[in-house]
């Protein structure tokens, strides 16, 4: 039988469930976290046609060098964790699914699982 590891307590470990609020009103309407404000001035400098130029050429310029070390870099963190997938009936069959699977810490594609889907077959 394996023991369960109990998962680390979150938040102030000197709080105690029914102490008053030592901010009761939170935080002022309007007002951004510090990541909002650094989101807002990426969006703010990405705006300029110069910064997407130089952006441009430093992110062809690294694609280059390992564009398997590139997807893993910069592309990865950008999926998805999950997906759903939807299929409607107006498809024409058969359909193929591929799925891959990523592994952040090697080279790429580790596993690749393939799915076909087949209409009706004539009986």
């Amino acid at each position: 039988m394996t023991a369960h590891k109990s998962q680390p307590k979150q938040g102030n470990p000197n709080w105690a469930k029914g102490m008053v609020s030592p901010n009761p009103t939170g935080r002022p309407k309007g007002s951004l976290s510090g990541r909002l404000k650094a989101l807002s001035l990426l969006d703010k400098m990405m705006g300029n046609p110069d910064n997407q130029k130089i952006l441009s050429e430093a992110l062809q310029s690294e694609f280059e060098k390992n564009p398997c070390q590139f997807y893993l870099k910069f592309i990865v963190p950008l999926l998805p964790k999950q997906s759903k997938l939807s299929i409607d009936g107006n498809l024409k069959l058969p359909v193929e699914i591929r799925l891959v699977n990523v592994n952040v810490q090697g080279t790429l594609p580790v596993t690749a699982e393939r799915a076909r889907l087949n209409g009706p077959t004539a009986g």
